[in-house]
């Protein structure tokens, strides 16, 4: 499947229709795992649109940013909101600070992803596994964004 859906001029507050949509693609996905990775420029709004997601994904609680952690792990519990699926944890990961491409290696993400929902910020600084799903955000203000969605 590959597809494409652009968004513009969102206001904040429709960015949780925006992870409904992409929540389906996740429970509809016949992939063992699921990664997506989320670009856009510093303020866009990637840790608050992996946060939205991890909203509609029934996780507990606020999602922090994992910035200076490099990854979060949440459990993911579908069964007891009646959603029947094999994705066990979403991994939040942020990376940001790293310098070089080859320091993504030790979140072990070749072993750490399977059975998992993978949202990576920055991917382009990490030796990445390949995106399922690439989330492009850009600030158009301070209360609208653009969104483009492109799933593979």
């Amino acid at each position: 499947m590959n597809s494409f859906k652009s968004y513009n001029n969102l206001k904040i507050e429709d960015l949780e229709n925006i992870a409904k949509e992409i929540v389906k693609v996740f429970l509809e996905s016949e992939k063992e795992s699921f990664v997506v990775y989320l670009e856009g420029d510093m303020g866009a709004g990637k840790t608050t649109f992996a946060q939205k997601i991890g909203k509609e994904l029934c996780i507990d609680g606020h999602m922090q940013s994992p910035t200076f952690t490099l990854m979060r792990e949440y459990d993911l519990d579908f069964e007891k909101y009646n959603y029947k699926n094999k994705y066990k944890k979403l991994l939040h990961i942020d990376a940001y600070r790293f310098e070089y491409k080859k320091e993504g290696h030790v979140l072990r993400l070749d072993d750490n992803k399977k059975e998992n929902i993978v949202l990576i910020e920055w991917p382009k600084n990490m030796y990445a596994p390949n995106a399922d799903m690439i989330i492009s955000i850009e600030k158009v203000n301070e209360e609208e964004r653009n969104i483009k969605v492109e799933i593979y």
